[in-house]
């Protein structure tokens, strides 16, 4: 009878094991699919920011006392904008790759989630705004709408990330503990 006990138990531990080892699975495909998505969406919001700055200029032109530094305004403000694009860039490219890598079973601080977070909060703090302003002035321009629904997709993107990223790390504490757990039962089974 006790060693009927004893295979139940170690049953439900290789049954626990392997519906663990489909969430790990899962939880890393996603995280994969999620670094991948956000570099190409890093890549289209860069694209979209240079492509409303060549379409619509700063008019430094309209005002008469920075008529003379308007050739060195706009510099100024391509460098600046360059350089904030860059770092966003960077910044995205830095937490896809991570998490990529992670996925891969390659183990990564968490401070890639930490700035997966503030990137989130930073295209949240952007799309309010745009979509109170839709509601209250009642005009769907093309392409803001366009915009809107990359910026949410970016989210979307980032929020699954995190999310595939903290759930992979329990599932992984998890098959570590449940593999110690297999391990000590299969220890005491030999000496008993």
């Amino acid at each position: 009878m006790e060693n009927m006990t004893e295979n139940t138990l170690q049953t439900a531990v290789v049954i626990t094991q392997n519906d663990n080892d489909k969430k790990i699975r899962k939880y890393r495909s996603s995280l994969s699919i999620c670094g991948i998505s956000v570099i190409a969406l890093g890549l289209w919001a860069v694209i979209k920011t240079v492509f409303n700055m060549v379409m619509n200029p700063l008019n430094i032109d309209s005002i008469p006392e920075l008529k003379p530094f308007a050739g060195l305004l706009n510099v100024f403000m391509f460098s600046v904008s360059a350089v904030i694009l860059t770092i966003e860039l960077g910044l995205r490219v830095f937490v896809g790759l991570s998490a990529i890598f992670e996925s891969r079973g390659k183990t990564r601080k968490p401070v890639y989630i930490a700035l997966a977070v503030i990137i989130a909060g930073f295209i949240a703090y952007n799309v309010l705004p745009t979509i109170i302003s839709m509601l209250r002035m009642r005009k769907f321009l093309f392409t803001t709408i366009a915009s809107l629904l990359l910026d949410i997709s970016s989210f979307a993107v980032l929020a699954e990330l995190i999310s595939s990223s903290i759930r992979l790390k329990i599932a992984l504490r998890r098959d570590k503990k449940e593999k110690r757990k297999t391990k000590r039962l299969t220890t005491e089974q030999k000496a008993g």
